[in-house]
């Protein structure tokens, strides 16, 4: 029996090269028109030589990287984070000021990259290495918070949705797509996100497994941070069974030092007291009908979660305010070392912090 065609070769497994003299041969749309080869999205901002892991660590590949949440924690663990990726070259300048030896990707992620991005990845990773891929999806899309406060502009919270929707089904695909040998994923807990979780790990159920609100500070970070986290089903079981991943968590005052005055601090969502509406009583307590005193907590407390559109404030016993906490403060809340380098522009700064998994959860996560 005569054979059918060959299968073609996986655009993925082509070099640019080739691609990009593909795009420019004879007959094509670019060679008729006189257009130039499209620019390869590929875009390092530097490339140093891999970084083999210690005995029982792994590679990392830290997609949506960020300021590197993800990456800090998991070479605290002694992972060797060799490919790091994220859109963002403000933010991802960052991440090499603290992680020089991984390679930097400057890429917008999605299936328009798709094979340009495994090529990369199958350039770091030699076959048979252990490795793990771990990708944090823009939440701002997804978030209920932003999505209350599109809706009162007029913007169409469930157009949102899909798009933020897109990038979290692009980077489950590709989990199934590469199999790594562990993966892990971080959104936020929306019911959108937890049942495309439950549709994959119906159909992939060796490969897919999720816990739909994770606290963070049942893992020692010190505030009220609350994720979806989707992987692998040994770090996930890990995750909901193995007590010695679980530990307390600091309150504000054991992370910060309070400035003068400071009893209480505000969040950023929370409504500002009106002054004249406070009443001290004979105690020496005060009391303000014009707030929410869910969003007021003492320094004994845990902290508010951490935003990435602004910090939270410090406050007096009277309701007033102090000061906003600094981007170090926020760093530090977010279990960010002392050592970790920020971004010189405050609102830079903020956005990066907001956006990271912090360093102390990935640490235990990495640890199962």
């Amino acid at each position: 029996m005569q054979s059918g065609p060959s299968r073609p070769i996986s655009p993925s497994l082509v070099a640019p090269e080739a691609r990009a003299a593909k795009r420019a041969r004879p007959g094509t749309l670019e060679a008729a028109f006189g257009r130039p080869p499209k620019p390869d999205p590929v875009v390092y901002l530097n490339k140093p030589a891999i970084v083999q892991p210690a005995a029982g660590r792994r590679l990392v590949v830290d997609l949506f990287c960020g300021i590197g949440g993800f990456t800090c924690g998991a070479a605290a663990n002694g992972h060797s984070v060799v490919l790091a990726v994220d859109f963002d070259k403000p933010l991802l300048q960052c991440h090499l000021a603290n992680h020089p030896t991984t390679r930097h990707l400057l890429l917008e992620l999605g299936p328009d990259t798709d094979d340009d991005l495994i090529a990369q990845i199958q350039d770091a990773v030699s076959p048979g290495t252990p490795w793990h891929l771990h990708g944090s999806p823009p939440c701002t899309k997804l978030s209920t918070l932003q999505g209350a406060a599109r809706s009162k502009a007029g913007r169409n919270y469930d157009e949102d949705t899909e798009e933020g929707m897109r990038l979290v089904t692009w980077y489950l695909s590709l989990v199934v797509r590469l199999r790594p040998t562990t993966w892990s994923f971080e959104q936020v807990a929306m019911p959108e996100i937890c049942g495309a979780l439950r549709m994959m790990k119906t159909l992939y159920p060796s490969l897919v497994d999720f816990v739909k609100r994770v606290h963070f500070k049942d893992y020692g970070v010190g505030q009220g941070r609350i994720r979806t986290i989707a992987g692998s089903p040994q770090l996930i079981n890990a995750l909901k069974h193995d007590p010695t991943l679980r530990c307390q968590a600091p309150t504000i005052a054991d992370m910060l030092t309070p400035p003068t005055g400071a009893m209480l601090v505000q969040s950023k969502c929370g409504k500002r007291a009106d002054p004249t509406r406070t009443i001290r009583h004979a105690d020496g307590s005060y009391t303000n009908d014009s707030i929410f005193h869910s969003c007021y907590r003492a320094i004994s407390c845990i902290s508010f979660t951490c935003l990435a559109d602004g910090p939270g404030y410090w406050s007096r016993a009277d309701f007033t305010i102090i000061r906003k906490f600094t981007p170090r403060e926020c760093a530090t809340i977010q279990s960010f070392p002392p050592e970790f380098k920020l971004p010189a522009l405050d609102a830079l700064a903020y956005t990066g912090i907001g956006n990271a998994v912090p360093p102390k959860f990935v640490r235990r996560l990495m640890s199962a």
